[in-house]
């Protein structure tokens, strides 16, 4: 009970000190004026929430589990022998969120002047999506390598299959779904660019009338793909996807978390202007790669 007690008033005391001492930050609401961008400028990203494969933490850190390997079900005889066991191989990870930011400062006299909008309005929203345009490019191309404070992409592990350079077929796609299904997933979704995009609708459009067109986000539709399981995978066709490449996902091992969604938080003024910030404290993980692929090296028409 004093435990309990003692952690209660750590609680309230570290919330008054943030509360009194701190820039006090606001969550942006996230509109339909801004989902009707972010749902064709990110779509990967947009895709991932719909599928509610995003979740808030409070913590700096975030710990996850890789998964791969592990025993499979099957019958025996009545007294017959149990299987031996294969262990399912769990590797711990632990990832620290990251720090997103975009500044805007408008003079008032700016502000003041503009009668047929609302200028901080409306940079606010559009900053929130540059700010969540940088997250989905950074769930499909991130390098820690390259960039310390940023986090690796999604796609970082997933097995590659080349495909020399030669442009997309209807046979690669169909086996590149079966042995991720061979491999325990099940893709929920192909990621590419406008590229490689159209060759994909040049395979399908003689059969346009047997596949369906499906919707992801406040009227987006999205045309799919026929999957060797019978389902019909949509096609998500992002500008943050690296040239020459299809992702075939499953999604269920993805993970966007958020320490704290896009918010805006204002400085002190030192001159007729605005200071303020919008940010955000994420990171992303895949913890059962083994379920995708990316095909790569796809050439052009």
């Amino acid at each position: 009970m004093a435990d309990d007690i003692t952690n209660l008033i750590n609680a309230m005391r570290k919330g008054y000190q943030q509360s009194s001492n701190a820039p006090t930050s606001i969550q942006v609401e996230k509109d339909l004026d801004i989902q009707s961008r972010t749902v064709v400028e990110q779509t990967f990203l947009e895709f991932l929430e719909q599928k509610n494969r995003t979740r808030d933490i409070k913590s700096n850190n975030v710990t996850f589990y890789k998964e791969s390997g592990g025993s499979d079900a099957s019958f025996i005889a009545e007294v017959g022998d149990i299987p031996d066991y294969t262990a399912k191989n769990l590797t711990e990870v632990t990832k620290e969120t990251k720090t997103l930011v975009i500044p805007m400062k408008i003079s008032m006299k700016a502000q003041d002047g503009t009668v047929d909008k609302d200028l901080r309005t409306w940079l606010i929203k559009d900053n929130y999506v540059k700010l969540n345009n940088l997250m989905d490019k950074t769930l499909l191309t991130g390098n820690t390598s390259s960039d310390v404070n940023s986090f690796d992409s999604i796609l970082k592990d997933i097995t590659t299959i080349s495909n020399s350079n030669e442009t997309i077929d209807e046979a690669t796609i169909k086996s590149t779904i079966q042995t991720c299904i061979s491999s325990g997933g099940h893709p929920d979704c192909l990621v590419t660019n406008a590229e490689v995009a159209n060759q994909i609708d040049e395979l399908v459009s003689p059969y346009i009338r047997y596949n369906n067109v499906t919707e992801i986000a406040l009227g987006h539709t999205v045309s799919t793909f026929k999957s060797t399981d019978g389902s019909f995978i949509p096609i998500l066709v992002d500008s943050n996807m690296p040239e020459g490449q299809l992702a075939v996902l499953d999604t269920t091992g993805i993970d966007v978390v958020y320490q704290k969604r896009p918010s805006i938080i204002q400085f002190a003024q030192t001159n007729l202007a605005t200071n303020e910030a919008i940010f955000a404290w994420a990171t992303a993980y895949n913890k059962a790669t083994f379920k995708s692929r990316v095909i790569t090296n796809i050439g052009s028409e």
